[in-house]
């Protein structure tokens, strides 16, 4: 049986070669402590969930209730309601 070695084996030889190397590596740093970095959207995503368990629930009869109203153009909102409750939030009122 004759065996002829091409460039597709070599590059496998290759690429094994590399990855060896970089098991080797790896376990080189078996005996270094784990580390764990978590992104700044990571975190921001974990409060806005956090928030989001904490909210009250949807009513969702009122939600249809406004909804109808909206898409038959019957929904109107009084803004110096708005405005005030606005203001009496942010605690200027």
């Amino acid at each position: 049986m004759d065996l002829k070695i091409g460039a597709v084996q070599t590059a496998a030889i290759h690429r094994y070669g590399e990855v060896r190397r970089q098991t080797q590596k790896v376990g080189e740093t078996r005996g270094q402590a784990d580390k764990l970095d978590i992104s700044r959207s990571a975190g921001l995503f974990a409060e806005a969930l956090a928030a989001a368990k904490e909210a009250p629930p949807v009513r969702d009869a009122r939600v249809s209730e406004v909804r109808a109203a909206v898409d038959k153009g019957a929904y109107f909102v009084n803004s110096r309601l708005v405005a005030a409750k606005i203001l009496e939030q942010a605690g200027g009122a």
